[in-house]
């Protein structure tokens, strides 16, 4: 009876430049008395992509698969080992150093290098499989490194970040990376600003905001109260001209009330009819004296009756007038509360547009990042998503903004662009930050 052999341990990390390795078993013959033919499936071998390569460990020899050898090929049913290596042109590895600060804090120095493997056979005979420890070996190896933010605090975050990137290049210059069969080239330098500052910076700006927005609503209190008190005076006035105007109508009325020098006296139609009864007056001279009296009286309150029928007109109509200048006062300070409405919403949207904008700015920034570290091609985007969000963003800002990358996930990536680049273009500025 054939032993049954155990299945062979599987390791698959996430790393670089070993993607994947793992131990084979040895293949025995299949079929009746053992006469099928032998062939490995792809659930031990896996399939490499365009930019990997599978290396097999056959009777202790390495031996690189260029993708000549099948699953029944006699050197891959004897294999007991496979690695895939990842052989990609400047593949990017972060090293993370975390160094100590004046103020008991620390900085987060992060490099960027370019790797690319040259000789896979040589990676995996000496079991490369991260990258990362290797190249923050070397990098611990300056001592120097660890007390460059020493003279610091965090607020001096930009000044140590121009120190500790000439220091980087120099010492990489002077005491380059060297790992056998793969090639290495800084891409970049980084102090990545610490979370306690950027905090810092986004309630400064928080608070900075909403002194503008208290600002300007003390200014529009401050205007709408100037208005109220302009109308009331204004109300006020014309109060005063028509008290004016009516108390001058009566001073005139009163004038003509006094002047009644050439009228008769109270009792002249009593007097007449005494004379009319003395026999004094005929009945035809009582008459006419009488008829004449009357008329005179009539003529003489006549002016005053006229006054004061046109005096009554001018005072509807003043009054009138008064009525209507309320009205258009009163509308004018509808429109103007209207007006302060409208400039409240188009401001706060104005000021919407600027936090998104400065959002899309940012986000903006850690793409170009990525894309000047070569870390693009790690992640995915969502295409369909990134378009339906570039256009409404540009007719919302108006095409005066930079449109919005929503990315899936934490990470997002574009494709990839030419990597053939200097290695001069593929070193990071490094960046200004205000931590003011």
């Amino acid at each position: 009876m054939t032993a049954t052999v155990p299945p062979a341990a599987v390791h698959q990390v996430e790393s670089y430049p070993i993607v994947f390795h793992r131990a084979l078993d040895p293949k025995e013959r299949r079929g009746l008395l053992g006469l099928r033919r032998r062939s490995r499936d792809h659930s031990e071998v896996p399939r490499p992509n365009g930019h990997q390569v599978l290396v097999y460990r056959i009777n202790g020899r390495d031996v690189a698969d260029n993708g000549a050898l099948k699953l029944d090929d006699e050197q891959v049913l004897e294999a007991t080992y496979v690695s895939l290596v990842d052989v990609r042109r400047d593949a990017p590895v972060t090293v993370r150093l975390m160094l100590p600060s004046k103020d008991d804090s620390e900085f987060a120095l992060q490099v960027a290098f370019a790797c690319t493997v040259a000789d896979p056979v040589t990676i995996v005979r000496d079991g490369v499989v991260r990258a990362e420890p290797i190249l923050a070996g070397h990098l611990r190896s300056y001592a120097k490194i660890f007390e460059l933010g020493l003279d610091y605090e965090l607020a001096q975050l930009n000044e140590l970040r121009r120190l500790t990137t000439a220091q980087v290049r120099a010492f990489l210059t002077v005491k380059p990376i060297t790992v056998p069969g793969m090639k290495v080239n800084l891409a970049g330098v980084e102090v990545l600003t610490p979370e306690e500052l950027r905090s810092l910076g986004n309630s400064l700006r928080s608070n900075a905001f909403d002194g503008r927005i208290e600002s300007e609503r003390m200014r529009r209190e401050q205007e709408r109260e100037r208005t109220r008190v302009a109308f009331e005076q204004d109300l006020a006035r014309l109060a005063r001209e028509h008290e004016q105007q009516m108390e001058a109508q009566r001073r005139r009325f009163a004038q003509a009330m006094r002047r009644d020098n050439d009228l008769p006296a109270p009792d002249a139609k009593e007097a007449l009819y005494l004379a009319l009864e003395n026999g004094a007056l005929t009945p035809t001279e009582y008459q006419e004296r009488l008829t004449e009296l009357e008329e005179r009286e009539f003529n003489r309150w006549q002016p005053a009756r006229q006054d004061d029928q046109a005096w009554a007109r001018e005072r509807e109509r003043m009054e009138l007038q008064a009525q209507l200048r309320r009205l258009e006062l009163e509308d004018q300070w509808r429109q103007q509360e209207l007006a302060w409405e409208r400039d409240d919403r188009l401001r706060a949207e104005q000021h919407m547009r600027e936090d998104r904008i400065h959002e899309l700015d940012m986000k903006l920034d850690v793409l170009r990042e990525f894309a000047k570290r070569g870390h693009l091609d790690l992640v995915n985007v969502n295409v369909d998503k990134l378009v339906s969000d570039l256009v409404p963003t540009a007719a919302e800002l108006g095409g005066d903004a930079r449109p919005e990358l929503t990315v899936d996930g934490d990470t997002a990536a574009l494709p990839a662009g030419d990597n053939d680049a200097d290695e001069s273009d593929r070193d990071a500025e490094v960046r200004d930050e205000d931590v003011d």
